[in-house]
């Protein structure tokens, strides 16, 4: 669940980042509306719901507040191609390439903001 100050704003940079122009992309990124009118991103088989600040729908975060989400997504793509298209989409790194130890083991990550100021890091497994 992402807690948003704007939902048209909060979807940009991350659906920017990941799928403009066929480039670095954890998975088939996307959006969807379900419900009485509820958001979500969607990347391949998991989904992202996004809340607004004033109306968080329960069952949601004890202490929702936009800026409080830490998200990481894998993608199979270069750390040096994925580095690249957030430049090319101006959007700013805030760290990496740094090593990192994932779930499956020894990873790189780059870590950016969205709008909210949700950190977003995207990662590759590296090669045994």
């Amino acid at each position: 669940m992402g807690t948003r100050q704007n939902r048209h704003r909060s979807r940009a940079p991350t659906r920017q980042g990941f799928a403009a122009r066929r480039v670095p992309q954890p998975v088939n990124p996307g959006s969807v509306t379900f419900g009485a009118g509820r958001k979500a991103l969607t990347f391949g088989n998991s989904k992202i719901n996004l809340h607004s600040e004033d109306a968080p729908i329960a069952p949601h975060a004890k202490h929702p507040a936009p800026g409080s989400a830490d998200l990481c997504f894998i993608t199979s793509e270069s750390i040096k191609t994925v580095i690249d298209h957030l430049h090319d989409c101006n959007v700013l790194i805030e760290a990496g390439p740094v090593s990192r130890t994932g779930a499956l083991g020894p990873m790189i990550s780059v870590y950016f903001r969205d709008p909210d100021g949700n950190l977003i890091e995207i990662s590759f497994y590296q090669q045994a």
